[in-house]
């Protein structure tokens, strides 16, 4: 009787069993290479299908979970990205799982465990300014400016020439009532970045509250020039202009929404009442009818005090 060669038979299924291993390892790694491809492109429902395959071979593959949850965060699929991400936590606690389980709540508007989870995401990486950022944005929507300014001057202190920083600051200074540095602020925000639109025109703002209107006038211009569509910017460039009747400028600005917006009832409007005060009476009436058909119904107010008297004069004759 033949006797078996044990050792043979053991080195036979150890050998049979790396194969399987190797094999489902190699397919994972493939699974996972495609789903970073079809996300990268943004073809995030494959990606989800990619990342779901690999899961069911391999339940507890982060990368899988991570990818899928970011795929599906995209997707505005908050729910399942924030159950992806916490089983990605659950695997190996990290940067990339807190932060986009931070997002995911953001997203939701539940700030405090979006800004839970984005302090935890600063915990592994201290200078990432993204999750800054936004866990900067957080404490700014749930009021604690105090917190949203420190974080936005850890920014400055990792990079000194990131103007966003600035403008932030400005923004809460702003918003703490304290006008003045705002401004200060903004100009950092200005030097060095000297091609920031927004900068201009949140500076302009400012120095509209202190009642500097040539200062505001001068730094909306700015902003138009640098962003020429900017409506916002040429409505309150307008608007300044009025208040110190410069009534052509404001004309002069009102046409350049009315070119990049031919149906904004309010420019009409606003191009009608700076006409009656340079005596163009004819263009007016006809801009605040036009103001008037497109539903801005303050304009029949103007018209029946300014127009309909010279119509029936005409009628007369």
């Amino acid at each position: 009787m033949n006797k078996i060669n044990y050792k043979f038979l053991e080195m036979i299924l150890f050998l049979h069993f790396s194969f399987i291993i190797i094999s489902c390892s190699t397919s994972d790694i493939i699974g996972i290479k495609h789903a970073e491809e079809a996300y990268d492109e943004g073809r995030y429902l494959t990606a989800i299908t990619y990342t779901t395959e690999v899961l069911a071979k391999d339940p507890n593959n982060y990368n899988a979970a991570l990818i899928r949850g970011k795929s599906n965060l995209k997707l505005n699929n908050y729910i399942e990205a924030i159950k992806d991400f916490t089983f990605a936590i659950t695997i190996d606690e990290g940067f990339d799982p807190y932060y986009y389980r931070g997002r995911s709540y953001l997203e939701m508007n539940q700030f405090e465990n979006a800004g839970s989870d984005l302090e935890k995401a600063v915990r592994f990486d201290s200078r990432n300014v993204n999750a800054l950022f936004d866990l900067a944005y957080v404490k700014t929507l749930m009021e604690d400016y105090e917190s949203a300014l420190d974080i936005y001057n850890k920014v400055i202190e990792i990079d000194p020439s990131n103007s966003n920083a600035y403008v932030n600051i400005g923004n809460l200074k702003g918003r703490m009532g304290d006008s003045e540095s705002a401004i200060n602020y903004f100009s950092k925000a200005i030097s060095v970045k000297p091609d920031d639109a927004l900068a201009y025109f949140n500076r302009a703002t400012e120095k509209l509250i202190i009642n500097n209107k040539p200062g505001a006038i001068e730094d909306l211009s700015k902003c138009v020039s640098i962003d020429s569509k900017n409506i916002s910017s040429y409505f309150l460039l307008a608007e300044t202009m009025l208040q110190i009747k410069d009534f052509k400028g404001a004309v002069e600005n009102i046409n350049k929404i009315i070119s990049l917006d031919p149906q904004n009832a309010r420019a009409y409007y606003l191009k009608g009442t700076a006409e009656f005060a340079i005596n163009e009476n004819d263009k007016a009436c006809t801009d605040l009818r036009k103001a008037g058909e497109l539903g801005y119904y303050d304009a029949y107010d103007l018209i029946t005090k300014n127009c309909l008297k010279k119509d029936k004069k005409k009628s007369k004759r």
